[in-house]
C-alpha cells in the first residue's frame, strides 16, 4: 500500500478545524470524529490515484498490480464507511441515552439496510438496558422503517 500514497492536494485533503475559533471541547472532539472518517475516505484515494498516475505516464502496471490497487481502494472505502456508520450509531444513540454510545460498536451481520437492525434488540438485551430504553429503540426502529414519528 505504501505505493499509493494519498496524493498531496487540496481535493483530496481533510481540512483542520481552526485554531483561531474558540470551541468547546465536545465540539472540538465531535470534529475530530468526522475529521477522522474524512480521513479514511480520502485514504482510499491513494490506490486509484496512483493506477492513474500510471495510466497518465503511460506506463501501465501489469493486470495484477491494477486488480491489487482496486482491492485495497474498496477495503479502504469498506473500512472507512463502517467508521461512519459506527458514528452515526453513536450520535443516534447520544440522542436516545447517552450512557449506551458504546453500543454503537457492536458487530450487527444482520441489520442489512438499517443502521441497528433487528440483531440490536438482541444486543441490547445482552448489555443490559432497561426497558424503558428499549422501548426507545423499538421507536428508533419503527422511525428507521418510516412508522414513527422521529420525536423520540
Amino acid at each position: 500500500m505504501d505505493d499509493w500514497a494519498t496524493p498531496e492536494v487540496d481535493a483530496f485533503s481533510a481540512l483542520k478545524l481552526d485554531q483561531q475559533f474558540k470551541v468547546k471541547k465536545f465540539v472540538q472532539e465531535r470534529d475530530k470524529e468526522m475529521f477522522n472518517v474524512q480521513c479514511a475516505f480520502l485514504i482510499a484515494t491513494g490506490p486509484l490515484c496512483g493506477l492513474r498516475d500510471c495510466i497518465k505516464n503511460d506506463s501501465a502496471p501489469p493486470y495484477e498490480e491494477i486488480k491489487v490497487a482496486f482491492e485495497q481502494a474498496l477495503c479502504l472505502l469498506g473500512s472507512a464507511n463502517a467508521q461512519l456508520s459506527i458514528l452515526r450509531r453513536q450520535r443516534v444513540l447520544a440522542a436516545i441515552n447517552c450512557s449506551r454510545t458504546n453500543l454503537a460498536q457492536l458487530a450487527l451481520p444482520n441489520a442489512k439496510s438499517w443502521l441497528f437492525g433487528d440483531d440490536f434488540s438482541h444486543e441490547v438485551s445482552h448489555n443490559r438496558i432497561s426497558p424503558d430504553r428499549q422501548h426507545d429503540h423499538h421507536r428508533l426502529h419503527q422511525q428507521q422503517r418510516g412508522t414513527c414519528s422521529p420525536n423520540l
